[in-house]
């Protein structure tokens, strides 16, 4: 449920953003990094759209990498635990 409501909430930012350029049909200039150019305003709103999701994506995509490698590594951590006490606790009874 929580991933088709992020869905539609990305649907919408973005349907918003096709319908602001789509109905402003305006060149501006942007400055980036190495240069300068002029585009319609639909053309930069959806480059910058893309660009900011995916980057979010690839950051958030990382960090859930890094949790589930650190669960994977828990729960390996936590069977040979439980396999050592109940390894002592059979010897103790014998």
């Amino acid at each position: 449920m929580k991933v088709v409501l992020t869905t539609m909430i990305v649907i919408v930012f973005f349907t918003i953003a096709v319908l602001f350029g789509a109905v402003n049909n305006a060149m501006v200039d942007v400055n980036y990094l190495v240069g300068q150019g002029s585009f319609n305003i639909s053309v930069a709103l959806g480059i910058t759209f893309v660009s900011g999701f995916t980057i979010c994506w690839i950051i958030f995509y990382s960090m859930y990498l890094q949790l589930k490698l650190k669960l994977a590594l828990t729960h390996k951590k936590l069977a040979a635990a439980q396999s050592d006490d109940t390894s002592i606790i059979v010897s103790e009874k014998a």
